[in-house]
């Protein structure tokens, strides 16, 4: 539980900040590389993450040698849970970085200007005023209408139904 814990506080901020950041910097015509990188990578992880616990799980489980048993015999439970532990760390380290980032990059603005201009974003997304504090029942009232815009953006939609499909097909394979 403590390695699944650790890989989804990893994977959060890696998954769900570094989209926008990519799409912040990067003109329209680069992002889709960029994107392709990230989802080469996430499906190269499972690769390496179920070779490395078929590695793993040559030791015993508490990496005791228990007099009698050998990897090959019924009884041999292997080191299994390494691979969450080791998973979890690595991606809260390359986490990290992107947390470190600020609320608005400066090649932004140069980005959504040229957007803007090809009819890819709209004026009103090039708003730059620090909105004020809001109240909880304020954020409330506008989280709604932000949601309906979220799921009404087809690109998002597009990239979160294949990360979930991803992570189904992987679940799958895991019972096969």
């Amino acid at each position: 539980i403590i390695g699944a814990l650790l890989f989804g506080l990893g994977g959060t901020p890696i998954n769900s900040l570094g989209p926008p950041f990519l799409d912040e910097i990067f003109p329209p015509s680069q992002v889709g590389g960029y994107y392709g990188g990230m989802g080469s990578m996430s499906c190269l992880g499972p690769i390496f993450g179920f070779a490395f616990g078929g590695f793993m799980l040559r030791f015993y489980v508490d990496f005791s040698k228990p007099e009698g048993l050998d990897p090959m015999h019924p009884d041999w439970v292997g080191a299994w849970w390494t691979g969450f532990i080791m998973a979890g760390v690595t991606a809260i380290l390359s986490a990290i970085p992107l947390l470190m980032f600020p609320r608005k990059l400066p090649e932004a603005d140069k980005v959504l200007t040229m957007k803007i201009a090809q009819g890819l974003a709209s004026p009103e997304m090039s708003d730059s005023k620090p909105k004020e504090k809001m109240t909880p029942m304020e954020m409330a009232q506008e989280f709604w209408p932000d949601i309906k815009t979220l799921f009404s953006n087809g690109a998002f939609m597009c990239c979160t139904l294949s990360q979930a499909f991803t992570g189904f097909l992987i679940g799958a394979c895991t019972v096969l």
